[in-house]
């Protein structure tokens, strides 16, 4: 007995309903990828922001979360690391001023991006700078210079630091290197960790000044 033939009707239904089905899966994919990318954005590339939630003594919050701006509970090493970081960059002096113009970028500031020295730090490392004497616009044509930083050590005041250095300067066709021994005053406060800044440590304040023999 020949086999009956299905219905035209069925299977033009059938290539629909598979076709609507396939169109549905790759529909929901594309929203999960979506989401997924969303929560990926959240996580990783907007800054992070530290705060802290004042609560009774129930753990119910009583008020609004505010950020931290100390540093007493960011890991020393970090602190350190970033005032080495920040003094070796603010006294470096090459052949290349353009490799120096980014350095002083980073912590005085460039359009739509905050600088290291912020406040009162960045005004008196402005004026720092104007000084004939430490002038890195003018110093990069005579002589290089670089600053290392023996100690750093806390203050009894939040927030504050004395960090001691040596500046090591070789001038232009000369092969003798001179020594200066420095001590800065700082305050370092608390900002956030961004894609450009991953200290998320800012100076507010600051002094230098060279050490007498």
């Amino acid at each position: 007995m020949a086999a009956l033939a299905k219905p035209i009707f069925q299977d033009e239904f059938i290539s629909k309903q598979s076709r609507w089905q396939m169109h549905l899966v790759w529909g929901l994919l594309a929203t999960l990828a979506g989401a997924i990318g969303v929560i990926a954005y959240l996580i990783v590339a907007r800054p992070i922001r530290m705060g802290i939630l004042e609560t009774d003594r129930y753990g119910n919050p009583v008020g609004a979360i505010q950020p931290v701006t100390a540093t007493g509970d960011v890991p020393t090493a970090l602190v350190n690391a970033f005032i080495c970081d920040f003094i070796g960059k603010a006294l470096t002096i090459t052949t290349d001023w353009n490799y120096d113009d980014h350095l002083y970028g980073m912590l005085l500031g460039a359009p739509g991006r905050a600088g290291w020295a912020q406040g009162d730090a960045n005004v008196w490392l402005r004026n720092f700078y104007l000084n004939a004497v430490h002038d890195p616009r003018k110093l990069y044509t005579r002589q290089s210079q670089q600053a290392k930083v023996t100690s750093v050590i806390k203050l009894p005041t939040d927030d504050w630091y004395e960090a001691t250095y040596t500046v090591y300067a070789l001038a232009r066709n000369d092969d003798k290197v001179t020594s200066t021994d420095w001590k800065a005053t700082l305050r370092v406060r608390w900002a956030e960790v961004t894609d450009t800044d991953q200290y998320g440590l800012y100076v507010s304040s600051l002094q230098m000044q060279q050490e007498s023999k």
